[in-house]
């Protein structure tokens, strides 16, 4: 029991030890709530230069639909329209009384208004901030003022853009969705997907000042709001102007912009990618994924990776020189996190070194030691002492405990989190973070046999796939025409008459070729899903491996291509019609030849809609009239052509057959 109570002294005294000449910035923080709801975040700092104010209301892109897309960006815009101060409008009358900048940001979730103002001026300026954001004056000549301002930040939209939108759309909906680690391996929730841009485009132009002062009186009011104030100033002289200026507004409403739950979960099962690096540059990120259910589990995995990192470095840049760095980063989204090692190398080193690291992290955090630890801890620490005096430092430590309450529920602060740490805890958080089915890797490689080999291969496929096609379709053509052992050449050719527009074999050709990708795209998929287990299963093969994947992609590309050729879209392609004195030819994606002794008729008659599937070529003008052949075997045949009765008349002249009785 005595060396127990022995040992946490000493961890204690060592975490203490680290600490202890650490001044805890966040306790400078005033967080407080006015009598009506109204958050207020204050940082003083007498060794900042200015003072900075952000207004954070929680509105944004995120409550809209189609029928309103654009109204909070407006809103925002009208804000700082005002008919009793000079030039009606806030940004250039805060400018003129001592702001450095000014500026609004309308985001999914919030719209936050930014002002940056000199020390001597700051009261001033924020004792005006109530009436700017709730006693509004403001006519319809100010709408059309920030509604033209608007057209012109946004853009105005194109005839064509909804076309677009939907060929994106309808792409992305019937091809197999492409690896994405938050939704295959954290699960976490869809969003609700925004409108197309183009629909804000269009909006603005039909909102109304009613639009404007509804969404207005319905988002902005004091429990909906957040006012940060940091920089040099008087902490009880501001305190005061904000709980004068602001605590006496008495608008109330429920109408709110919520964050996206944090329902992230993890697989249970190791995930890894390889692409081919795009700029024949090698890099690799490993490390592990976890949920960020407490910041001390981030803060413990983010001095653990920053501190491997620098041991990394030291060990393959500093001694061996096989990379240019080795850094640790971090991903986060919803609570799905995962941290990493990043490094690079050529390729004579970076499958060494990608072993290496992969071993090393392996078997570092199932072993690692007090010393290790005490090292991490004195590292990361650097994070709080390099905190500095500017507005963004200043920000970044409200925006830490922001984050903390908001969406952790935590009321510490991050330093006095941090100073709790024990070897012990880190240790746990290590050893349930480092499983095997948390690994994370993804790496960019450039070749396995010889530089751009990729790209090579790629191209050496689509001339084979090229040569393939129209070495078969030639076959094909032979093959038809000696199936029905007629030979004939152009001497014996008395009527030709095109039967298709170019157009369409162009058309045709085009969703040939889309259709025979997705079709591979889905059949890619299912085997990887239901052989394999892993829909995402190509995505996971090491080169060379990866180079099988491409080359069965392009032999079931080419048999779908093929399929849809002949089968599909150009079945019924014809492109002429040639007849001699013996019968009549119809030449396409195959020959047909129609002895003149098996025509009982010929007639030129009105084109609808119950001949298509009987019909051979294609034209724009769809609606001409065609040419049916009767055969003596009741098989009835359309043929469409530019003139009909021309070629009517032509064809009994050649085949010497009878007008119908």
């Amino acid at each position: 029991m005595k060396k127990i109570i022995l040992l946490f002294c000493v961890v204690l005294f060592v975490n203490a030890s680290i600490l202890k000449e650490v001044k805890n910035r966040y306790k400078d923080i005033d967080h407080f709530k006015l009598k009506n709801s109204m958050e207020v975040y204050l940082l003083s700092d007498n060794q900042a230069k200015n003072v900075s104010v952000t207004m954070k209301v929680k509105v944004g892109m995120d409550i809209e639909n189609k029928e309103n897309f654009g109204i909070s960006h407006l809103t925002e815009h009208m804000i700082f329209r005002d008919q009793r101060v000079p030039k009606h409008d806030y940004l250039d009358y805060f400018k003129d009384i001592g702001a450095i900048y000014v500026n609004g940001f309308t985001k999914r979730y919030e719209t936050d208004f930014v002002f940056d103002i000199l020390k001597e001026r700051s009261y001033d300026i924020v004792k005006k901030l109530p009436m700017m954001f709730f006693d509004k004056n403001i006519t319809k000549n100010d709408l059309e003022v920030e509604r033209s301002a608007l057209q012109t930040e946004i853009g105005k939209s194109k005839w064509y853009y909804p076309i677009f939108w939907n060929i994106t759309k309808f792409a992305n909906a019937i091809f197999t969705k492409k690896p994405d680690v938050y939704k295959d391996d954290f699960k976490l929730s869809q969003i609700k997907k925004l409108p197309p841009f183009y629909i804000a485009q269009q909006n603005n132009l039909k909102f109304t000042l009613k639009d404007v002062l509804k969404h207005y009186d319905k988002y902005y009011y004091p429990a909906n709001m957040r006012l940060i104030v940091v920089g040099n100033f008087d902490h009880d002289k501001m305190k005061n102007i904000i709980k004068k200026g602001f605590e006496n507004i008495d608008k109330k409403g429920s109408a709110t912009t919520k964050l996206p739950p944090r329902d992230a979960v993890l697989s249970g099962k190791p995930y890894k990618m390889v692409r081919l690096a795009p700029n024949d540059k090698n890099v690799g990120y490993v490390g592990y994924k976890y949920i960020e259910d407490s910041y001390k589990k981030f803060q413990i995995m983010s001095s653990y990776f920053d501190y491997l990192a620098m041991r990394l470095q030291q060990e393959l840049r500093n001694k061996k020189g096989s990379v240019y760095g080795v850094n640790s980063d971090f991903f986060f989204k919803r609570g799905a996190s995962i941290e990493v090692l990043v490094f690079d190398g050529l390729h004579n080193n970076f499958y060494k070194n990608k072993k290496f690291i992969e071993n090393f992290l392996k078997k570092d955090i199932k072993n690692i030691d007090n010393k290790t630890i005490k090292e991490s801890l004195r590292e990361y620490i650097k994070n709080y002492l390099s905190i500095e005096h500017d507005s963004d430092s200043l920000y970044r430590l409200v925006g830490d405990m922001e984050y903390l309450k908001d969406e952790m529920k935590e009321n510490k602060d991050p330093y006095t989190i941090f100073n709790s740490i024990t070897y012990e805890e880190y240790k746990k958080t290590l050893a349930d973070v480092g499983k095997d089915s948390n690994s994370y890797k993804f790496f960019y490689e450039d070749y396995y046999f010889f530089p751009y080999e990729a790209v090579v291969i790629r191209l050496v496929l689509l001339f084979a796939f090229f040569v393939a096609i129209i070495y078969y379709l030639k076959r094909k053509a032979k093959k038809s025409l000696s199936n029905i052992n007629i030979v004939y050449n152009k001497r014996d050719i008395r009527v030709s008459r095109r039967l298709s527009n170019r157009l369409f074999f162009v058309i045709g050709i085009f969703f040939v070729i889309f259709f025979s990708s997705l079709a591979t795209d889905w059949f890619t998929y299912f085997v990887s899903k239901y052989i394999f287990g892993d829909p995402n299963y190509i995505y996971t093969l090491d080169i060379p491996q990866v180079y099988i994947g491409i080359l069965l992609g392009f032999i079931v590309n080419l048999i779908f291509f093929i399929f849809f050729y002949y089968k599909v879209f150009l079945s019924r392609y014809y492109a002429r019609l040639d007849a001699n004195e013996n019968g009549i030819f119809l030449v396409g994606t195959k020959t047909i030849y129609i002895p003149k002794e098996h025509i009982k008729s010929l007639e030129a008659t009105k084109w609808s809609f119950d001949k298509f599937t009987k019909t051979y070529g294609s034209f724009l003008r769809f609606w001409k009239d065609l040419l049916k052949i009767e055969l003596k075997s009741g098989q009835t045949i359309y043929v469409r052509a530019k003139n009909a009765e021309h070629l009517e008349e032509d064809l009994k002249e050649i085949l010497n057959i009878e007008p119908k009785s």
